[in-house]
């Protein structure tokens, strides 16, 4: 049994939740997601998504609810002009 050391808000028990569920998914699916820096060579790249193990090519490895733009929403936005 383990007992926890600081509550559910300490870095370092977050940290250790995060750590062990990045191993547990990488025995599991043979991978794990995290997010560090970009690795994009921009002034502008903040973070990215890095996968650690391996996965096939086209295989979908993870889901993030937002909004998808057509590009009809782009030639909108981008465009002033444009009509509606």
């Amino acid at each position: 049994m383990r007992t926890r050391l600081g509550s559910h808000h300490d870095p370092c028990v977050i940290q250790l939740c995060e750590r062990e569920a990045r191993a547990a998914g990488q025995a599991r699916l043979g991978f794990a997601l995290h997010v560090a820096p970009s690795g994009v060579d921009h002034p502008e790249a903040g973070a990215g998504l890095w996968l650690t193990g391996r996965a096939e090519p086209g295989a979908v490895v993870a889901l993030y609810p937002g909004i998808v733009y057509t590009r009809a929403h782009l030639r909108r936005a981008l465009n002033p002009v444009y009509p509606s």
